[in-house]
């Protein structure tokens, strides 16, 4: 077996499972695993020939309970979102520079990746896959 690639062995819940991986394989807490629709995005050559899989990311799971042979995994906690004001903004608002600000100072802007130029109509974006997570399925260690 490729010593990042498990499976999920056992389905807890909704946010919880387990995998054949433990510390033995070298797994701690707070280890990532990217579970896999391993059948799906086909990967083609230039001939239009089908020459492999990348597989769809279903979830990302960290590991929160590690034992010899396997471990607990968990979905990521979700926390709520603020609109509150940082002290610098706050300060603005209330000092000399208050005339130039205008409209809301939100701080809930998501992080984002630069973008290349490229030709958008080369464009093919990877699914995330909308099947559920099965006994089975592949869990990707990624760190």
């Amino acid at each position: 077996m490729d010593s990042h690639n498990f499976k999920i062995i056992r389905i807890i819940s909704d946010t919880e499972f387990i995998v054949d991986a433990g510390s033995n394989d070298g797994v701690k807490n707070g280890d990532k695993f990217q579970v896999l629709d391993a059948k799906s995005n086909p990967i083609k050559d230039m001939d239009d020939n089908v020459i492999g899989y990348y597989g769809a990311q279903k979830e990302i799971l960290t590991a929160t309970d590690v034992h010899d042979t396997f471990s607990i995994l968990k979905t990521r906690f979700i926390n709520s979102t603020s609109n509150k004001e940082t002290s610098i903004q706050q300060m603005m608002k209330s000092s000399t520079f208050a005339p130039f600000v205008t409209g809301s100072m939100r701080t809930d802007v998501p992080a984002h990746y630069k973008r290349a130029n490229i030709d958008p109509s080369e464009m093919e974006p990877l699914e995330k896959s909308d099947a559920p997570i099965q006994r089975g399925d592949t869990a990707r260690k990624l760190s």
